[in-house]
């Protein structure tokens, strides 16, 4: 399992949500509400807790509980930008050589800390789909990257392949 990085599995609320959806409004406002916060906690995707250094200064970090899909967007120290800006999702070994690292401080640039974890594939493939399905990330996923081994060629051929400065990129 996650070692507690996943607090919330989407598919069960969703269940639930479902479920709730198909009661009888025998109550009125009360169920709208209840109806309402459940479909505000669907949209909520697997969390992680990171600690998050800030820039410069010798002041510590906070520890903040983040959406996994924010985690890989925002604070993942060596995937953010393949995610964010050339809209890469990784494949499974190379996401779980990020997790398993624990983290980074990146100096005057900051850094962030989480308890070293993996997917499984099947937790994998629930993320990736939702990622990779989601109109606000807008991600693609590039079959022949699968092979490289480490990260940093992972990230280096995304860089090569998808940059978008690169007028020859494909």
């Amino acid at each position: 399992m996650l070692q507690a990085a996943v607090l919330l599995r989407a598919k069960k609320l969703r269940i639930s949500n479902a479920l709730l959806l198909n009661k009888p409004s025998g109550l009125g406002g009360e169920t709208r509400m209840l109806t309402n916060i459940m479909l505000c906690v669907d949209k909520i995707m697997r969390q992680i807790k990171v600690k998050i250094l800030p820039g410069m200064g010798s002041v510590d970090g906070k520890w903040e509980i983040v959406n996994f899909d924010d985690f890989l967007v925002h604070y993942s120290p060596r995937l953010a930008m393949s995610v964010s800006f050339i809209k890469q999702f990784p494949p499974l070994h190379i996401l779980n050589e990020e997790l398993l690292s624990g983290g980074t401080d990146q100096g005057m640039s900051g850094g962030c800390y989480w308890k070293p974890f993996e997917l499984t594939e099947q937790e994998y493939e629930d993320i990736r789909e939702e990622m990779l399905t989601s109109p606000s990330h807008d991600l693609k996923y590039d079959l022949g990257l699968e092979d490289r081994k480490t990260i940093n060629k992972w990230c280096g051929a995304v860089l090569s392949r998808h940059n978008p400065r690169n007028r020859s990129a494909t």
